[in-house]
């Protein structure tokens, strides 16, 4: 059993450094939403209504506009962007001279987050529209389960399309006021997930390798500190 337990400690050997992450989150300019496949967009032209539609980004990334025979990269752009793609294109294609275009987004198929783990309601949730935090979306999930890992909760984050990262944060300091910069804000399609913690793993072990061996139930449990030496059967 000890050597069980020897091989206990965080689960993530590397990661993005915290301060790294509480860096780029800085209060400032917020950033511009970039668009991915799902999102539903008007493409509205001021002057002429025949050009305006409602547009869904296709799971390739693009959308297509009425009289524009190309399909337009929309996904990773924000609609700054793409609506001055759209006012080029209509104009080098000669369909219209003065192309007067905005694209206002209408609905996002991405501000959900997913919680996994040790929670009570594992699942996707929806973001709403504000910001929130790492303990704000545990909560909505249920909270912690009482085998949750809770100073070593791991978010796997896409920054863009075809880069990922990984950091964890120490919710107990967290719900304990010791740094509450732990609470770290969720971004969009950020995976939160909630290992399950030493003690759960051990009574896993005992119950597979100790309760169930025994001709007899008893009542065997496991007594598990800070010191790994100290793990008991009693």
């Amino acid at each position: 059993m000890l050597s069980l337990l020897s091989g206990c400690g965080p689960i993530l050997e590397r990661g993005k450094p915290l301060a790294d992450v509480l860096a780029e989150d800085a209060p400032g300019e917020p950033s511009a939403y970039r668009l991915a496949p799902g999102d539903e967009i008007e493409v509205h032209h001021i002057l002429d209504p025949d050009y305006s539609a409602v547009v869904i980004v296709a799971p390739d990334g693009t959308i297509s506009v009425p009289g524009i025979s190309a399909r337009i990269d929309a996904a990773g752009a924000p609609l700054e962007q793409v609506s001055q793609t759209v006012n080029r294109l209509y104009k080098s294609e000669s369909v219209l001279s003065r192309p007067f275009f905005s694209l206002l987004l209408r609905k996002s198929a991405n501000l959900q987050v997913f919680v996994g783990g040790e929670v009570q309601r594992p699942g996707y949730l929806d973001l709403g529209g504000g910001d929130r935090n790492v303990l704000q979306v545990v909560a909505s999930a249920g909270g912690f389960l009482p085998t949750a890992r809770v100073n070593e909760v791991i978010i796997l984050r896409t920054p863009a399309p075809g880069k990922s990262e990984i950091f964890s944060v120490n919710m107990r300091k967290v719900i304990r006021g010791i740094d509450l910069a732990q609470n770290v804000r969720v971004h969009p399609l950020d995976v939160v997930l909630v290992p399950r913690s030493d003690v759960a793993s051990l009574d896993i072990w005992v119950d597979q390798y100790i309760r169930q061996a025994l001709p007899v139930q008893g009542s065997v449990t496991a007594t598990y500190t800070n010191n790994p030496s100290s793990a008991l059967l009693k």
